[in-house]
Protein backbone atom coordinates (compact mmCIF):
# COMPACT_ATOMS: atom_id res chain seq x y z
CA UNK A 1 0.00 0.00 0.00
CA UNK A 2 3.18 2.21 0.64
CA UNK A 3 4.25 1.91 -2.56
CA UNK A 4 0.71 2.48 -4.43
CA UNK A 5 0.23 5.61 -2.39
CA UNK A 6 3.55 6.91 -3.26
CA UNK A 7 2.92 6.14 -7.45
CA UNK A 8 -0.70 7.92 -6.81
CA UNK A 9 1.32 11.32 -5.02
CA UNK A 10 3.34 11.36 -8.03
CA UNK A 11 0.69 11.38 -10.44
CA UNK A 12 -0.99 13.99 -8.34
CA UNK A 13 1.86 16.01 -8.38
CA UNK A 14 1.94 15.94 -11.85
CA UNK A 15 -1.48 16.88 -12.31
CA UNK A 16 -0.47 19.91 -10.53
CA UNK A 17 2.04 21.01 -12.88
CA UNK A 18 -0.31 23.11 -14.89
CA UNK A 19 -2.01 24.85 -11.60
CA UNK A 20 1.17 26.25 -10.08
CA UNK A 21 3.13 27.51 -13.09
CA UNK A 22 2.47 31.07 -14.36
CA UNK A 23 3.92 34.03 -15.78
CA UNK A 24 5.79 31.91 -18.56
CA UNK A 25 6.97 34.08 -21.50
CA UNK A 26 7.29 32.65 -25.06
CA UNK A 27 11.11 31.98 -25.57
CA UNK A 28 12.71 34.10 -28.02
CA UNK A 29 15.54 32.15 -30.35
CA UNK A 30 18.04 34.40 -31.49
CA UNK A 31 19.32 33.74 -35.02
CA UNK A 32 22.75 32.95 -34.01
CA UNK A 33 25.20 31.86 -36.44
CA UNK A 34 26.56 27.91 -35.58
CA UNK A 35 28.82 27.66 -32.55
CA UNK A 36 32.46 28.04 -33.00
CA UNK A 37 35.35 25.50 -32.44
CA UNK A 38 37.93 25.71 -29.46
CA UNK A 39 40.02 22.78 -28.05
CA UNK A 40 40.88 21.63 -24.99
CA UNK A 41 44.06 19.83 -23.49
CA UNK A 42 42.71 16.72 -25.58
CA UNK A 43 41.90 18.25 -29.03
CA UNK A 44 38.23 18.33 -28.56
CA UNK A 45 36.31 21.08 -29.38
CA UNK A 46 34.15 22.72 -27.36
CA UNK A 47 31.08 25.21 -28.50
CA UNK A 48 31.17 28.50 -27.69
CA UNK A 49 28.56 30.39 -25.30
CA UNK A 50 27.11 32.87 -27.59
CA UNK A 51 25.88 36.47 -26.35
CA UNK A 52 23.28 37.14 -24.75
CA UNK A 53 19.93 37.55 -27.29
CA UNK A 54 19.53 40.89 -28.18
CA UNK A 55 16.17 41.09 -27.87
CA UNK A 56 16.42 39.87 -24.01
CA UNK A 57 18.78 43.14 -23.88
CA UNK A 58 16.52 45.62 -25.82
CA UNK A 59 13.27 44.11 -22.93
CA UNK A 60 15.15 45.76 -20.00
CA UNK A 61 17.18 49.21 -21.23
CA UNK A 62 18.55 50.81 -18.40
CA UNK A 63 17.22 53.66 -16.80
CA UNK A 64 17.85 57.26 -18.10
CA UNK A 65 19.01 59.61 -15.36
CA UNK A 66 17.44 62.22 -13.51
CA UNK A 67 17.58 65.76 -15.14
CA UNK A 68 17.02 68.85 -12.98
CA UNK A 69 15.88 70.84 -16.14
CA UNK A 70 13.58 68.19 -17.39
CA UNK A 71 9.77 68.72 -16.97
CA UNK A 72 6.89 67.21 -14.01
CA UNK A 73 7.32 63.25 -14.82
CA UNK A 74 4.47 62.15 -17.39
CA UNK A 75 2.21 59.56 -16.91
CA UNK A 76 4.05 56.19 -17.09
CA UNK A 77 2.52 53.87 -19.66
CA UNK A 78 0.16 51.02 -19.11
CA UNK A 79 2.41 47.60 -17.93
CA UNK A 80 2.31 45.45 -20.70
CA UNK A 81 -0.26 42.42 -20.41
CA UNK A 82 0.73 39.40 -18.42
CA UNK A 83 1.64 36.05 -20.96
CA UNK A 84 -0.67 33.23 -20.01
CA UNK A 85 0.81 31.06 -17.71
CA UNK A 86 2.10 27.51 -19.20
CA UNK A 87 -0.93 25.00 -19.43
CA UNK A 88 0.53 21.43 -19.94
CA UNK A 89 -3.07 20.15 -20.50
CA UNK A 90 -2.85 20.87 -24.32
CA UNK A 91 -0.77 19.96 -26.91
CA UNK A 92 3.31 18.53 -26.19
CA UNK A 93 5.87 20.11 -24.01
CA UNK A 94 9.58 19.01 -23.41
CA UNK A 95 11.60 19.60 -20.82
CA UNK A 96 15.41 19.10 -19.98
CA UNK A 97 16.95 19.24 -16.99
CA UNK A 98 20.22 18.20 -14.82
CA UNK A 99 20.40 15.55 -12.02
CA UNK A 100 20.78 18.50 -9.92
CA UNK A 101 17.70 20.57 -11.44
CA UNK A 102 19.15 23.23 -13.29
CA UNK A 103 16.90 23.77 -15.95
CA UNK A 104 18.76 22.99 -19.50
CA UNK A 105 15.80 22.90 -22.25
CA UNK A 106 11.75 23.90 -22.37
CA UNK A 107 10.28 23.33 -26.07
CA UNK A 108 7.60 26.25 -25.07
CA UNK A 109 8.55 29.06 -22.29
CA UNK A 110 11.72 30.33 -21.08
CA UNK A 111 12.98 27.78 -19.27
CA UNK A 112 14.40 30.28 -16.53
CA UNK A 113 10.66 30.51 -15.39
CA UNK A 114 9.78 27.15 -15.01
CA UNK A 115 11.73 26.90 -11.96
CA UNK A 116 8.93 25.58 -10.09
CA UNK A 117 8.05 22.95 -12.78
CA UNK A 118 11.95 21.38 -12.91
CA UNK A 119 11.38 21.39 -9.15
CA UNK A 120 8.28 19.53 -9.27
CA UNK A 121 9.99 16.96 -11.72
CA UNK A 122 12.92 16.63 -9.22
CA UNK A 123 10.87 15.75 -6.39
CA UNK A 124 8.65 13.03 -8.69
CA UNK A 125 12.17 11.64 -9.44
CA UNK A 126 13.28 11.15 -6.49
CA UNK A 127 10.16 10.03 -5.26
CA UNK A 128 10.27 7.00 -7.84
CA UNK A 129 14.24 6.08 -6.68
CA UNK A 130 12.94 5.75 -3.02
CA UNK A 131 10.18 3.88 -4.42
CA UNK A 132 12.33 1.85 -6.60
CA UNK A 133 14.75 1.16 -3.88
CA UNK A 134 11.58 -0.20 -1.42
CA UNK A 135 10.71 -2.35 -4.26
CA UNK A 136 13.79 -3.87 -6.04
CA UNK A 137 14.11 -3.82 -9.94
CA UNK A 138 10.66 -5.72 -10.41
CA UNK A 139 9.19 -2.50 -10.32
CA UNK A 140 5.16 -1.68 -9.61
CA UNK A 141 2.55 -1.12 -12.01
CA UNK A 142 -0.83 0.69 -10.43
CA UNK A 143 -3.53 2.60 -12.33
CA UNK A 144 -1.25 3.65 -15.23
CA UNK A 145 1.50 4.30 -13.30
CA UNK A 146 4.42 2.67 -14.88
CA UNK A 147 8.32 2.16 -13.11
CA UNK A 148 11.24 0.74 -15.39
CA UNK A 149 13.43 -2.05 -14.37
CA UNK A 150 16.66 0.28 -15.48
CA UNK A 151 19.55 -0.01 -12.97
CA UNK A 152 18.42 2.56 -11.14
CA UNK A 153 15.04 2.32 -11.08
CA UNK A 154 13.52 5.31 -12.30
CA UNK A 155 10.30 6.70 -13.78
CA UNK A 156 9.76 5.58 -16.99
CA UNK A 157 6.19 7.12 -18.08
CA UNK A 158 2.96 8.21 -15.79
CA UNK A 159 -0.61 8.62 -17.08
CA UNK A 160 -2.91 10.27 -15.60
CA UNK A 161 -6.52 9.59 -14.54
CA UNK A 162 -8.88 8.98 -17.13
CA UNK A 163 -5.62 9.06 -19.42
CA UNK A 164 -6.01 12.82 -21.10
CA UNK A 165 -2.47 13.05 -20.26
CA UNK A 166 1.07 11.27 -20.44
CA UNK A 167 4.53 12.00 -18.89
CA UNK A 168 7.24 10.08 -20.50
CA UNK A 169 11.11 10.29 -19.01
CA UNK A 170 14.17 9.68 -20.30
CA UNK A 171 17.45 9.41 -18.33
CA UNK A 172 20.73 9.52 -20.29
CA UNK A 173 23.86 10.69 -18.39
CA UNK A 174 23.36 13.05 -16.41
CA UNK A 175 20.19 14.15 -18.05
CA UNK A 176 16.52 14.13 -17.35
CA UNK A 177 14.41 14.42 -20.75
CA UNK A 178 10.46 14.66 -20.08
CA UNK A 179 7.54 15.02 -22.65
CA UNK A 180 4.02 16.20 -21.34
CA UNK A 181 1.32 15.27 -23.80
CA UNK A 182 -1.95 15.16 -24.33
CA UNK A 183 -1.81 14.16 -28.08
CA UNK A 184 -2.17 10.15 -27.79
CA UNK A 185 1.44 9.39 -28.86
CA UNK A 186 2.07 5.96 -28.09
CA UNK A 187 4.51 5.71 -25.35
CA UNK A 188 7.14 4.26 -27.23
CA UNK A 189 7.09 7.11 -30.28
CA UNK A 190 7.47 9.52 -27.70
CA UNK A 191 10.26 8.21 -26.10
CA UNK A 192 12.14 8.13 -29.66
CA UNK A 193 11.56 11.63 -29.75
CA UNK A 194 13.29 12.10 -26.41
CA UNK A 195 16.10 9.70 -27.79
CA UNK A 196 16.32 11.60 -30.88
CA UNK A 197 16.46 15.43 -28.82
CA UNK A 198 19.38 13.75 -26.51
CA UNK A 199 21.33 12.26 -29.40
CA UNK A 200 21.10 16.19 -31.15
CA UNK A 201 22.77 17.55 -27.87
CA UNK A 202 25.27 14.95 -28.35
CA UNK A 203 25.68 16.15 -32.18
CA UNK A 204 26.59 19.47 -30.93
CA UNK A 205 29.01 18.69 -27.10
CA UNK A 206 29.44 14.78 -27.34
CA UNK A 207 28.43 12.31 -24.67
CA UNK A 208 32.22 13.50 -23.21
CA UNK A 209 31.88 16.52 -23.00
CA UNK A 210 28.47 16.16 -21.36
CA UNK A 211 29.96 14.03 -18.94
CA UNK A 212 32.96 15.91 -17.99
CA UNK A 213 31.35 19.28 -17.25
CA UNK A 214 28.74 17.55 -14.87
CA UNK A 215 31.85 15.50 -13.07
CA UNK A 216 33.29 18.85 -12.09
CA UNK A 217 30.22 20.62 -11.03
CA UNK A 218 27.14 18.47 -10.64
CA UNK A 219 25.29 21.85 -10.67
CA UNK A 220 26.78 23.04 -14.18
CA UNK A 221 24.09 24.76 -16.27
CA UNK A 222 24.83 23.35 -19.84
CA UNK A 223 23.14 26.26 -21.17
CA UNK A 224 26.22 27.74 -21.19
CA UNK A 225 27.10 25.39 -23.86
CA UNK A 226 24.22 25.28 -25.63
CA UNK A 227 23.94 28.68 -26.17
CA UNK A 228 21.86 29.72 -29.93
CA UNK A 229 21.06 26.18 -30.09
CA UNK A 230 17.16 25.85 -29.19
CA UNK A 231 15.96 25.92 -33.11
CA UNK A 232 18.27 22.86 -33.42
CA UNK A 233 16.31 21.77 -30.63
CA UNK A 234 12.94 22.12 -31.61
CA UNK A 235 13.82 20.88 -35.05
CA UNK A 236 14.01 17.93 -34.12
CA UNK A 237 11.22 17.85 -32.36
CA UNK A 238 9.10 19.61 -35.00
CA UNK A 239 10.02 16.72 -37.23
CA UNK A 240 7.28 14.30 -34.67
CA UNK A 241 4.81 17.01 -34.22
CA UNK A 242 1.19 16.02 -35.53
CA UNK A 243 0.28 19.54 -34.80
CA UNK A 244 0.12 20.58 -38.81
CA UNK A 245 -3.01 20.83 -40.43
CA UNK A 246 -3.52 18.65 -43.34
CA UNK A 247 -4.41 21.45 -45.39
CA UNK A 248 -0.78 22.75 -44.62
CA UNK A 249 2.19 23.54 -47.87
CA UNK A 250 4.31 21.43 -45.47
CA UNK A 251 1.95 18.91 -44.44
CA UNK A 252 3.18 16.50 -46.76
CA UNK A 253 7.02 16.79 -45.65
CA UNK A 254 5.71 16.44 -42.31
CA UNK A 255 4.36 13.19 -42.91
CA UNK A 256 7.42 12.20 -44.55
CA UNK A 257 9.48 13.38 -41.30
CA UNK A 258 7.35 11.15 -39.17
CA UNK A 259 7.58 8.03 -41.53
CA UNK A 260 11.53 8.53 -41.34
CA UNK A 261 11.88 8.70 -37.73
CA UNK A 262 10.01 5.55 -37.39
CA UNK A 263 10.82 3.54 -39.86
CA UNK A 264 14.76 5.07 -39.50
CA UNK A 265 15.02 5.81 -42.92
CA UNK A 266 16.09 9.27 -45.06
CA UNK A 267 14.23 11.44 -47.16
CA UNK A 268 15.39 11.53 -50.57
CA UNK A 269 14.96 13.83 -53.47
CA UNK A 270 13.41 12.44 -56.16
CA UNK A 271 16.04 12.26 -59.29
CA UNK A 272 16.68 10.41 -62.45
CA UNK A 273 18.60 7.61 -61.12
CA UNK A 274 21.49 7.63 -63.73
CA UNK A 275 21.84 11.50 -62.80
CA UNK A 276 22.18 10.69 -59.18
CA UNK A 277 24.83 8.07 -60.01
CA UNK A 278 26.70 10.56 -62.14
CA UNK A 279 26.85 13.09 -59.16
CA UNK A 280 28.21 10.24 -56.85
CA UNK A 281 31.23 9.28 -59.34
CA UNK A 282 32.10 13.04 -60.07
CA UNK A 283 32.24 13.88 -56.55
CA UNK A 284 34.59 10.44 -55.81
CA UNK A 285 36.53 10.99 -58.35
CA UNK A 286 37.12 14.93 -57.34
CA UNK A 287 37.42 13.84 -53.75
CA UNK A 288 40.03 11.07 -54.68
CA UNK A 289 42.43 13.83 -56.77
CA UNK A 290 42.26 16.90 -55.08
CA UNK A 291 45.72 17.52 -53.35
CA UNK A 292 46.42 18.07 -49.81
CA UNK A 293 42.70 16.88 -48.92
CA UNK A 294 43.41 14.55 -46.03
CA UNK A 295 40.82 11.52 -46.22
CA UNK A 296 37.08 11.98 -46.05
CA UNK A 297 34.52 9.71 -44.28
CA UNK A 298 31.33 10.83 -45.99
CA UNK A 299 30.62 13.23 -49.11
CA UNK A 300 26.90 14.60 -49.17
CA UNK A 301 25.39 15.88 -51.65
CA UNK A 302 21.79 17.77 -50.03
CA UNK A 303 18.33 20.04 -50.86
CA UNK A 304 17.38 21.11 -47.98
CA UNK A 305 16.46 17.99 -45.63
CA UNK A 306 16.71 16.12 -48.61
CA UNK A 307 19.36 13.46 -49.61
CA UNK A 308 20.71 13.48 -53.07
CA UNK A 309 23.75 11.23 -53.01
CA UNK A 310 26.11 10.35 -50.58
CA UNK A 311 29.32 8.53 -50.98
CA UNK A 312 31.77 7.27 -48.98
CA UNK A 313 35.17 7.42 -50.25
CA UNK A 314 36.96 5.27 -48.02
CA UNK A 315 34.28 2.25 -47.15
CA UNK A 316 35.18 0.56 -44.13
CA UNK A 317 32.46 -1.74 -42.96
CA UNK A 318 32.41 -0.91 -39.42
CA UNK A 319 32.00 3.21 -40.23
CA UNK A 320 28.88 3.16 -42.12
CA UNK A 321 26.71 6.38 -41.58
CA UNK A 322 23.52 5.51 -39.75
CA UNK A 323 20.35 6.86 -40.71
CA UNK A 324 19.75 8.62 -37.34
CA UNK A 325 22.87 10.16 -37.60
CA UNK A 326 22.16 11.70 -41.38
CA UNK A 327 18.54 12.93 -39.81
CA UNK A 328 20.54 14.63 -36.90
CA UNK A 329 23.04 16.09 -39.46
CA UNK A 330 19.78 17.07 -41.92
CA UNK A 331 18.21 19.02 -39.47
CA UNK A 332 21.31 20.98 -38.03
CA UNK A 333 22.06 21.96 -41.39
CA UNK A 334 17.84 22.85 -42.11
CA UNK A 335 17.44 24.87 -38.54
CA UNK A 336 20.81 27.31 -39.09
CA UNK A 337 19.90 30.38 -41.49
CA UNK A 338 23.95 31.61 -41.18
CA UNK A 339 24.36 28.31 -43.65
CA UNK A 340 21.71 29.05 -46.10
CA UNK A 341 24.21 32.90 -46.96
CA UNK A 342 25.34 32.90 -50.28
CA UNK A 343 29.03 34.70 -51.63
CA UNK A 344 32.35 33.99 -49.92
CA UNK A 345 30.27 33.48 -46.72
CA UNK A 346 28.66 29.92 -48.26
CA UNK A 347 31.52 28.03 -47.07
CA UNK A 348 31.55 26.91 -43.13
CA UNK A 349 33.69 24.92 -41.36
CA UNK A 350 31.59 23.69 -37.86
CA UNK A 351 32.23 20.49 -35.33
CA UNK A 352 29.53 18.06 -35.20
CA UNK A 353 29.61 14.81 -33.46
CA UNK A 354 27.49 11.74 -34.93
CA UNK A 355 26.54 9.60 -31.88
CA UNK A 356 26.06 6.61 -33.74
CA UNK A 357 29.81 6.59 -35.52
CA UNK A 358 31.27 8.02 -32.20
CA UNK A 359 29.78 9.77 -29.39
CA UNK A 360 32.98 10.34 -27.40
CA UNK A 361 34.76 12.72 -30.08
CA UNK A 362 34.10 15.39 -33.00
CA UNK A 363 33.96 14.99 -36.46
CA UNK A 364 34.39 18.34 -38.60
CA UNK A 365 32.43 19.22 -41.64
CA UNK A 366 32.73 21.58 -44.04
CA UNK A 367 29.72 22.77 -45.37
CA UNK A 368 29.38 24.22 -48.64
CA UNK A 369 25.77 26.23 -49.63
CA UNK A 370 25.61 25.89 -54.18
CA UNK A 371 22.13 26.95 -54.34
CA UNK A 372 20.57 29.64 -51.52
CA UNK A 373 16.93 29.70 -52.83
CA UNK A 374 16.92 25.50 -53.47
CA UNK A 375 19.19 25.06 -50.31
CA UNK A 376 21.86 23.08 -52.41
CA UNK A 377 24.94 21.62 -49.72
CA UNK A 378 28.04 20.02 -50.50
CA UNK A 379 28.75 18.43 -46.95
CA UNK A 380 32.05 16.89 -46.37
CA UNK A 381 32.86 15.25 -43.19
CA UNK A 382 36.34 13.80 -42.27
CA UNK A 383 38.65 13.60 -38.96
CA UNK A 384 41.04 16.12 -39.19
CA UNK A 385 40.53 19.95 -37.99
CA UNK A 386 43.37 21.34 -39.17
CA UNK A 387 42.92 24.83 -41.73
CA UNK A 388 44.77 22.93 -44.99
CA UNK A 389 41.70 20.54 -44.89
CA UNK A 390 39.34 23.16 -45.12
CA UNK A 391 41.20 24.90 -47.93
CA UNK A 392 41.72 21.85 -49.58
CA UNK A 393 37.34 21.03 -49.40
CA UNK A 394 36.87 25.00 -50.78
CA UNK A 395 38.69 23.42 -53.83
CA UNK A 396 36.41 20.12 -54.02
CA UNK A 397 33.37 22.56 -53.89
CA UNK A 398 35.21 25.00 -56.87
CA UNK A 399 35.39 22.25 -58.83
CA UNK A 400 32.38 20.08 -58.45
CA UNK A 401 30.42 23.63 -59.01
CA UNK A 402 32.62 23.92 -61.89
CA UNK A 403 31.72 20.46 -63.50
CA UNK A 404 28.08 20.63 -62.96
CA UNK A 405 27.43 23.79 -63.90
CA UNK A 406 29.21 22.71 -67.50
CA UNK A 407 26.95 19.45 -67.90
CA UNK A 408 24.35 21.44 -66.71
CA UNK A 409 23.43 19.28 -63.70
CA UNK A 410 23.20 22.25 -61.16
CA UNK A 411 20.17 23.57 -63.46
CA UNK A 412 18.50 20.14 -63.29
CA UNK A 413 19.29 19.69 -59.13
CA UNK A 414 17.23 22.85 -59.13
CA UNK A 415 14.53 22.02 -61.00
CA UNK A 416 14.44 18.67 -58.91
CA UNK A 417 14.13 20.62 -55.75
CA UNK A 418 10.92 22.38 -57.22
CA UNK A 419 9.49 18.60 -57.21
CA UNK A 420 9.38 18.65 -61.03
CA UNK A 421 11.18 15.27 -61.04
CA UNK A 422 9.00 13.70 -58.52
CA UNK A 423 6.01 11.68 -60.71
CA UNK A 424 9.38 10.94 -63.42
CA UNK A 425 11.07 9.28 -61.17
CA UNK A 426 8.39 7.51 -59.44
CA UNK A 427 7.28 6.54 -63.08
CA UNK A 428 10.29 4.18 -62.90
CA UNK A 429 9.27 2.23 -60.42
CA UNK A 430 5.22 1.63 -60.86
CA UNK A 431 3.58 -0.49 -64.15
CA UNK A 432 0.70 1.89 -63.54
CA UNK A 433 2.22 5.26 -62.99
CA UNK A 434 0.10 5.57 -60.36
CA UNK A 435 2.86 5.72 -57.18
CA UNK A 436 2.51 8.60 -54.91
CA UNK A 437 5.32 7.45 -52.21
CA UNK A 438 7.31 4.18 -51.28
CA UNK A 439 10.17 3.31 -49.14
CA UNK A 440 13.29 0.97 -50.40
CA UNK A 441 16.29 -0.44 -48.65
CA UNK A 442 19.31 -0.61 -50.78
CA UNK A 443 21.22 -4.12 -49.56
CA UNK A 444 24.65 -2.96 -51.03
CA UNK A 445 26.68 -0.32 -50.36
CA UNK A 446 26.11 1.58 -47.38
CA UNK A 447 22.73 0.31 -46.50
CA UNK A 448 21.01 3.60 -45.96
CA UNK A 449 16.50 3.52 -45.84
CA UNK A 450 15.82 6.16 -48.35
CA UNK A 451 12.25 7.48 -48.62
CA UNK A 452 10.49 9.13 -51.75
Amino acid sequence: MEEQDAAAAAATALEALSLETSNDEEFLTPSASPYAAHHDGDGEGEPSSSPSSPAAAASSPAPAPASASSPAAEPSSPPPPEPPPLDLSKGKHVFILSHAGKPIYSRHGDEQQLGPVMGMIQAVLALSQSLGGRGGREGGREGGHVLSDDDDCCLRSIRTTGGRRQFVFLIRQELTLLVVTSTREPEPFLKLQLEYLYHQIVLLLTARRITRCFAANPSYDLRELLGGTHRVLSGILDMASPSLPPSSSSSSQHEESVACLLTSSVPTLPLDPSLRHDLGQSLLTICSSTPNLRPVLYALLLSGPRLITLIQPLLPLHHRLHPSDLLLLLNFLTTQPSFRSSGASSESWTPLCLPRFNDTGFLYAYIGCLDKEKELFLVLISANDDPEQFRASCAVRAEAEKLWEGKRWLVLLREAATGEHRQRALNKYSNAGMAFHFMYRFRGGLKVPCSY
